[in-house]
């Protein structure tokens, strides 16, 4: 692919196999980004399909000895980060006590805005009953970074791409995908069983806070891997079929960032018709693969 854009833009003795490989690599996320938006049969990008599986976090513990305030409280030792703010937007639930529990102690829910090194974290309202060093608690998380465990598989800014599914292993329901304002605005002290996500930036965030520990499968894409002098075979991520559209958005990508206006103009033209035939093509052919099976059981 390199001698191919190389020869386009003329053999030119000021450029270098890493500027080709630049403008190859961002011919390659175009084409995906294409493919996705315009929902092209993904049958031919099944090298960008992934799945991981992940478990929602319950964790239970004790309170520390050091006492409570009405406005935070002391993790378990088991459970301090000694990452600042680790807890950020988990969910604390007072779930028991040992002995005679105080009366409306138990059953309260508080959001956890900020925690510190030292296992203290701040909660979004005061308690309505202090607890103390024999109280028990669970933690729920809401929130989850794509790329941090649980879903450590893939760097979110490097390889992650878009959710296609999110599903319950234990039943296979599929939970809905909604846009991010439709989820943003309910309260994370709601606790129970998700029914729906949506993805912010590099995090999923469930419409409330999962309170059971339960498997998820999230099917997703990836980009494709980036070309690199050392690996200049990874377009085989890509189908061959759409070569050739990659090699004149490299032209195009090349002739604009050398400042070539007209030739730019040429190169793109050319570029939108390799897309557009190429497009035309896969649908036609899935078209006829559709008649065939409609008549082979008709």
């Amino acid at each position: 692919m390199i001698t191919e854009v190389a020869a386009s833009l003329g053999n030119r003795t000021d450029l270098t196999n890493a500027r080709y490989i630049s403008w190859l690599n961002w011919s390659i996320r175009r084409l995906v980004s294409m493919v996705l938006r315009k929902r092209i049969d993904i049958k031919y990008f099944h090298a960008l399909e992934r799945n991981l599986n992940f478990q929602t976090a319950v964790w239970d513990g004790q309170m520390n000895a050091a006492p409570a305030t009405d406005d935070g409280f002391w993790l378990d030792l088991m459970h301090v980060s000694a990452t600042v703010d680790y807890y950020s937007d988990w969910v604390i639930e007072i779930t028991g006590y040992v002995g005679t529990a105080p009366d409306g102690l138990v059953g309260q829910v508080r959001i956890i805005p900020s925690s510190l090194a030292s296992g203290w974290c701040s909660i979004s309202e005061d308690w309505a009953v202090t607890p103390d060093a024999n109280t028990e608690y669970n933690l729920y998380r809401r929130v989850y970074p794509i790329g941090v465990a649980p879903l450590g598989s893939e760097n979110p800014y490097t390889s992650f791409w878009a959710i296609q599914r999110l599903e319950k292993i234990t039943n296979g329901g599929e939970l809905t995908h909604k846009p991010w304002l439709d989820i943003v605005g309910n309260d994370y002290a709601s606790i129970g069983d998700p029914g729906a996500f949506a993805r912010r930036g590099n995090s999923i965030i469930f419409d409330i806070t999962p309170n059971s520990t339960a498997w998820y499968r999230m099917w997703y894409y990836r980009y494709p891997a980036a070309l690199s002098e050392t690996a200049l075979s990874l377009y085989s991520d890509i189908p061959e079929i759409w070569h050739e559209a990659i090699v004149l958005g490299a032209v195009y990508r090349g002739h604009r960032a050398l400042m070539e206006p007209d030739r730019s103009v040429e190169a793109r033209a050319a570029w939108y018709d390799e897309l557009a035939n190429t497009t035309d093509e896969i649908e036609l052919e899935s078209m006829h693969a559709e008649n065939r099976i409609q008549m082979r059981f008709t």
